[in-house]
């Protein structure tokens, strides 16, 4: 469950909020592929965090992270992961 202050600083500024990015997300099928700002394929698809939050799973081969509302724009998520590398290439691809 995020904490009150989502994720773990630094903080970037993003373009798109992150319902904006549920909702592209939310509207394919197969997810959204696109290149993380590390030049990694990765995969974003809907999910839910632990306690029924809905989040945005990524995927890079065999690793990946979740985000939610609340860690959006952070370096690290609620959770410690980090995803911002994430974050920023679907931000990125959803101009």
């Amino acid at each position: 469950m995020p904490h009150p202050d989502g994720g773990t600083k630094p903080i970037f500024q993003t373009r798109h909020s992150f319902a904006q990015a549920l909702e592209t997300v939310s509207n394919r099928n197969a997810g959204v592929k696109f290149l993380s700002s590390t030049d990694h394929s990765t995969t974003a698809r809907i999910g839910n965090t632990d306690s029924g939050t809905p989040a945005i799973a990524f995927r890079q081969g065999k690793h990946g992270g979740n985000v939610c509302q609340s860690c959006w724009g952070f370096t690290y998520s609620c959770s410690g992961t980090r995803i911002s590398q994430g974050v920023r290439g679907l931000d990125d691809s959803l101009d």
